[in-house]
């Protein structure tokens, strides 16, 4: 193999080989928090419910509500301030009730000066489906700033929304800065899972870099409830912070649900590595422990790092009393140099030089 042939191939097995160690599955979702508009409001549920992030769990008042009009029909948008090569979009219908309201509402992806880009088919199904993706077949949606659900004249329902996400794929940190491992690279896991909300109040929803969607496990039947994120490789973990949820269960009279917490950070091989001690102790009594409120954060400083490839967070409970409920769980951690693939490299450019040609 020639020099500059070498080159190229060293060059491609570089690229390809960190590409591979260091792609995310992240996304981040540009909708929320930005402007939103609604054809009428009529019962004080304003179009802003409908990119507040609160999106897996069924409550009344986390949704946006338009009236009931077969004159004019109904719409809602969301302008999201600026173009964004979209990757998908998620409708997520209401988990309270009547989810079958979105029936026949269309939605719409608009550029700059509001042209179409995609519009789909009227939805069905609503009675069953609680979330609706659009990937425009896997090819996104390019130059969008708009995303709109509309109610043509002639449907005679309601148009009301739990969340709309314009979701674009997370940005790969630049390497040797710190960031959050568990949203870039993780992958959840728990003991169990409560039934409710978007697909369950499943382990996913806890390393989604938002405390708007949340997990639970199934606190009657499981006292020692665990969730489990796995990076994937290892890495040096340096800050660990786990959130309570944002809108509700943390503040009752007796702290049921953020009491005998230990956060633990693991290696391959499942051997402890780091562990915080029992955070928050309770003994049942509702005497010993601290009501910590909504949206408590549980800080674990490692210093100069911890290396590690899981991070467990567990608790002992009392009997009905024992969920595990996590708003957010952020692993904070340096994104590795790939100097063990430079070596590589190094080491393939070193053996076809040395090689010796066939007699």
């Amino acid at each position: 193999m020639n020099g500059k042939k070498t080159c190229v191939f060293a060059v491609a097995l570089c690229v390809l080989l960190v590409t591979h160690q260091y792609a995310t599955a992240g996304f981040v979702n540009v909708a929320q928090g930005k402007a939103t508009s609604t054809s009428s409001n009529p019962f004080g549920l304003p179009p802003e419910n409908a990119v507040d992030g609160y999106y897996a769990h069924a409550s009344y008042l986390t949704i946006s509500h338009t009236d009931l009009n077969n004159t004019s029909g109904e719409y809602w948008e969301v302008d999201l301030g600026t173009t964004y090569n979209l990757d998908m979009v998620e409708v997520v219908n209401r988990l309270d009730c009547c989810g079958d309201r979105i029936d026949n509402a269309v939605v719409s992806v608009l550029d700059g000066s509001h042209s179409s880009i995609f519009t789909s088919s009227a939805l069905t199904g609503g009675a069953s489906t609680p979330v609706y993706t659009f990937d425009n077949g896997g090819s996104g949606f390019n130059n969008a700033r708009y995303v709109r659900v509309d109610h043509f004249p002639g449907t005679t329902n309601y148009l009301s929304l739990n969340e709309v996400r314009a979701l674009i794929e997370a940005p790969i940190p630049l390497v040797g800065t710190s960031a959050n491992l568990a949203f870039l690279y993780g992958t959840a896991s728990q003991s169990s899972t409560d039934g409710g909300g978007y697909y369950g109040y499943d382990a996913r929803h806890a390393i989604d870099d938002f405390n708007g969607s949340f997990t639970q496990t199934s606190g009657t039947t499981d006292l020692t409830p665990w969730f489990e994120v796995d990076l994937g490789g290892s890495f040096l973990i340096d800050e660990i912070n786990s959130t309570t949820r944002s809108e509700c269960c943390t503040n009752f009279s007796q702290p049921e649900y953020d009491f005998n917490i230990t956060i633990e950070v693991l290696d391959a091989a499942d051997q402890v590595v780091f562990s915080s001690g029992v955070l928050n102790p309770w003994d049942g009594s509702g005497a010993s422990a601290t009501v910590l409120g909504l949206g408590y954060t549980f800080n674990v400083d490692l210093g100069a790092g911890v290396h590690g490839q899981k991070v467990r967070v567990s608790k002992v409970g009392q009997a009905g009393n024992a969920y595990l409920m996590i708003g957010d769980l952020k692993v904070m951690g340096y994104v590795p140099e790939p100097a063990s693939l430079v070596l590589l490299v190094i080491g393939v450019l070193g053996w076809l030089g040395n090689r010796r040609p066939y007699p």
